[in-house]
């Protein structure tokens, strides 16, 4: 994950959700101190312009990141601007700070890392908030698949490379003989937009001692609440607290 500027309301749950996710490692790049962090974070000291001149540098043309959605657009690259730090593992994955994990690796299987490539938490489509890829050389290089994908990343507006853009490329290739990348875009990981749009202001999503519930009850591997944080003012405990559990909705997040 990347995110730059004032720390979110929200970032306590965030890290409280990524503890019992005892085997994913998490890396946040970002340019704010974080305390509290659990042994499976790791957070890297990064700005806006060191990102920008890091994207420049491997695209070789000048990339304008003044407006801070176009950062999505780096997220397939993320895989080689970050490659140091993913040296031992098999699978990366780019995803968002605006998320409560649940327990990952009951969606994310073993089987399901070994018969695919990619693996997508949307039906279909490339997710950025959750997509991840092997760690090889071909799967890195996916980016380079996108048609025009320099000039459209030296284009300081927003792409959508990271969603609409890279299904269209995966298709595209997958579509060639040898059906290379296997790709898992099944779906149902977690909440969408109009689920979340559905919701009323007494509905909420909840985490409990390391799975993630929607608002029916139902289990996610993560909440991505992207809708819903534009209201929340409120937030009653600490990364460093003992929590087993908390909900989520419109005016903040609460301890149960």
């Amino acid at each position: 994950m990347t995110h730059f500027g004032v720390p979110p309301l929200w970032l306590p749950a965030f890290l409280i959700s990524c503890r019992p996710n005892v085997d994913v490692e998490f890396l946040l790049y970002t340019d704010f101190p974080v305390s509290d962090v659990p042994p499976n974070v790791r957070v890297r000291h990064l700005t806006l312009d060191m990102l920008a001149r890091r994207a420049s540098t491997l695209v070789g043309r000048e990339i304008d990141l003044s407006l801070p959605r176009k950062v999505c657009d780096l997220k397939p690259l993320y895989g080689v601007l970050f490659a140091d730090d993913l040296t031992a593992c098999e699978f990366w994955a780019h995803a968002d700070l605006d998320i409560v994990w649940g327990d990952i690796r009951r969606f994310v299987t073993d089987d399901v890392l070994a018969g695919h490539d990619v693996v997508s938490s949307r039906r279909k489509r490339s997710s950025g908030h959750f997509t991840a890829y092997r760690n090889d050389p071909e799967t890195l290089a996916l980016y380079t698949r996108i048609p025009g994908v320099a000039d459209r990343l030296a284009n300081p507006v927003h792409q959508w490379l990271d969603e609409p853009v890279l299904t269209d490329a995966l298709r595209e290739t997958i579509s060639h003989p040898g059906g290379w990348p296997r790709v898992h875009w099944q779906g149902g990981w977690t909440i969408d937009n109009a689920y979340q749009r559905a919701m009323g202001d007494s509905d909420c999503l909840r985490w409990r001692s390391g799975h993630a519930f929607d608002a029916h009850g139902e289990e996610r591997m993560y909440l991505h609440f992207n809708k819903l944080k534009k209201r929340m003012r409120r937030i009653d405990f600490s990364a460093s607290d003992d929590v087993h559990g908390f909900s989520i909705n419109r005016s903040g997040l609460a301890r149960e």
